[in-house]
């Protein structure tokens, strides 16, 4: 009888709809992260890799950002010349000494102006997170919420 009451106050309620809404979008995003990692491990199967070299830095292409990024270059198998802003190591202050010389790259042989840098994937921390950390502190703070509202019960009776 006890247990009936107590899943039938306000607080356990809510927290458990939050906790069922938090597990929702929980899976959500593991789909979609999912489809990410799909669709970037196709783009690299498929991809031309080759080795852009430094050329300068040019202002970030993002006008809303004050800093500098590197402009590399390189040439397709199939003889394309390519230039691209790279946003990986951009700085408040360009310094061609300090610069990363070159770097590989990943192209679509049939849509070359698409570059991408070194896969990373998902790290495994984030979906760690994502996946494990998250949903439990959840499920924690329900059970903190239910076992206070069986304190508050027990107190009433």
């Amino acid at each position: 009888m006890k247990k009936a009451n107590l899943f039938k106050r306000p607080n356990v309620i809510a927290m458990f709809i939050s906790l069922l809404v938090f597990i929702g979008i929980d899976v959500v995003a593991m789909v979609a992260m999912e489809k990410g990692d799909r669709k970037s491990k196709a783009f690299y199967a498929t991809a031309e890799q080759d080795t852009a070299t430094f050329v300068d830095y040019v202002p970030d292409p993002n006008y809303k950002a004050s800093d500098f990024c590197p402009r590399y270059q390189f040439t397709t198998k199939a003889g394309q010349n390519i230039i691209y802003v790279s946003i990986d190591g951009c700085v408040d202050v360009p310094n061609n000494d300090t610069a990363i010389k070159s770097e590989p790259v990943f192209i679509d042989p049939n849509a070359p102006q698409i570059v991408e840098s070194e896969p990373l994937g998902t790290p495994l921390t984030s979906k760690i997170i994502f996946f494990g950390f998250l949903p439990l502190m959840g499920l924690v703070i329900f059970l903190i919420t239910l076992f206070s509202e069986r304190k508050k019960l027990a107190a009433d009776l």
